[in-house]
């Protein structure tokens, strides 16, 4: 949350995922090659990826669109 993020490009960002819930999820950042976290029930997970190219980067969560991470453009949620 929120569901599209925007972030500069070229610099390193982490994306952190917590299930609150109670039920395990998968994440799916579709960079090439994709980045994927998978936490369990209850369970938190992070990812550092380094510098992305100016872009649009769809995320998924448990095989559905969730939003974007969106590198270069105004910074912020």
């Amino acid at each position: 949350n929120p569901p599209t993020i925007t972030v500069p490009p070229f610099l390193a960002v982490e994306i952190s995922l917590r299930s609150a819930d109670g039920r395990a999820h998968r994440l799916v950042l579709q960079t090439t090659p994709p980045h994927a976290l998978s936490v369990a029930a209850g369970g938190r997970a992070a990812v550092r990826i380094a510098g992305l190219r100016a872009g649009r980067y769809p995320v998924l969560l448990d095989g559905r669109s969730a939003g974007a991470l969106v590198a270069g453009g105004e910074v912020g949620p």
